[in-house]
């Protein structure tokens, strides 16, 4: 369900008993308490039972010392099962430190659950600064509308998500942080989208592979990225070649063929 720093993925906190008095037998010892039982089963008295004292008392205060840090120690996060979110509210109510969020499950996520995953987060997002929406066919305006309290949203990725137009986009004006927006396959987006994104002075990389309704006049628009590097217009069949040689000729790394 989430991703934490180094190889401490899918960690529970385990709650050893006090072994301070080595001459305890392992025995006598009381089986912890945990909450692995939410996982389907409780394995924590097996691995206690084959500790020696030493191992066992070092094992719980290691568990004490990232018990400390709880949840606030995870970055970021992947939303595997829409029907499921619901069960993610501890978690992140829990975890302010929460940046970046993809969602796996791209067949059935949906506006709806873009309005549920917001409401549960801190600030309702105010801290995301990465989301990888690629993929999610049900996304539309009305989810990226819920968006909105993401101001320092840096990437999004809404590869695919092609039930997006211009309205869509014009939810996402006020992400004035934003260095990395892919949009390849949002073939509804017009010039009228591409002016929505005029604000993102910021942006670097910006991915419109596919969108074959913008013109040159909607790249013109885009002339205030003046730290734009890299842009795919790769099948964008009503971008000129002239305009492409213009933005090279920028020292932008402009992507294209028709």
């Amino acid at each position: 369900m989430w991703n934490n720093v180094g190889n401490n993925q899918n960690w529970v906190p385990l709650e050893l008993p006090d072994v301070a008095a080595a001459e305890q037998p392992l025995a006598e010892i009381e089986p912890p308490k945990s909450n692995w039982g939410e996982l389907g089963v409780d394995l924590s008295p097996r691995i206690v039972r084959k500790l020696d004292l030493k191992s066992a008392k070092a094992l719980r205060l290691t568990n004490a010392a990232f018990g400390m840090s709880g949840t606030s120690r995870f970055t970021s996060a992947d939303v595997p099962a829409a029907a499921e979110i619901h069960t993610m509210v501890k978690f992140f109510r829990d975890s302010t430190n929460i940046c970046t969020l993809r969602i796996t499950d791209k067949e059935n996520f949906g506006d709806q659950h873009m309005a549920q995953l917001v409401e549960m987060l801190p600030g309702h997002g105010a801290k995301i600064d990465s989301l990888d929406l690629s993929g999610c066919i049900k996304i539309t305006n009305a989810g990226l509308d819920h968006l909105t309290k993401m101001t320092k949203m840096q990437s999004l990725n809404l590869n695919y998500c092609g039930q997006i137009t211009d309205a869509g986009l014009g939810h996402l004006s006020n992400m004035t942080a934003m260095q990395s927006l892919n949009l390849f396959g949002c073939n509804q987006i017009t010039d009228t989208g591409l002016n929505h994104l005029s604000r993102m002075t910021a942006m670097q990389s910006l991915n419109l592979f596919g969108c074959n309704k913008i013109t040159d006049a909607g790249i013109d628009r885009l002339s205030g990225m003046t730290t734009l590097r890299s842009l795919n217009l790769i099948l964008c069949t009503r971008i000129s070649e002239s305009k492409v040689m213009q933005l090279r000729a920028s020292g932008i790394e402009a992507y294209w063929w028709q």
